[in-house]
């Protein structure tokens, strides 16, 4: 909760007021359990995708990294992510949206994918999250 605090000065600037304890969307006061983990995929398979799995394989917090998705079935990332245990598929997107228990897609492709990953990702319900440099 914010709440805005006047200065001495007349200004004012936006103050954060106490924090509350959060609950994760499946239960729980912030136990990691399998049971309250959300499954996560990145699409595209390059050095950004690639790096961003070995961060979730590190630090997973409260996600499970499902599917690293890619478009070239002899890419690199895809095969350091089986070699991982990471599910990897060279048929893209289209492989994302058809798991259900994906939630949370981390699209690491370029800019002009990214436009129509995210409308696809929308209407499949799943939350897009664009990593494309800029």
């Amino acid at each position: 909760m914010k709440r805005r605090k006047r200065r001495a000065n007349g200004k004012s600037t936006w103050k954060r007021g106490p924090r509350r304890a959060r609950r994760t969307s499946r239960g729980g006061k912030g136990q990691v359990g399998e049971e309250n983990k959300v499954k996560v995929a990145i699409v595209g398979s390059g050095n950004i995708g690639t790096d961003l799995m070995y961060k979730l394989l590190e630090k997973p917090g409260h996600m499970e990294l499902a599917l690293l998705a890619g478009i070239d079935p002899d890419s690199e990332g895809l095969k350091r992510a089986r070699d991982e245990g990471v599910g990897a598929t060279h048929e893209g997107i289209e492989k994302i949206l058809e798991d259900e228990e994906i939630e949370i897609v981390f699209d690491a492709t370029s800019a002009k994918a990214h436009v129509r990953h995210a409308r696809m990702l929308r209407e499949a319900g799943k939350v897009a999250v664009d990593l494309t440099p800029a």
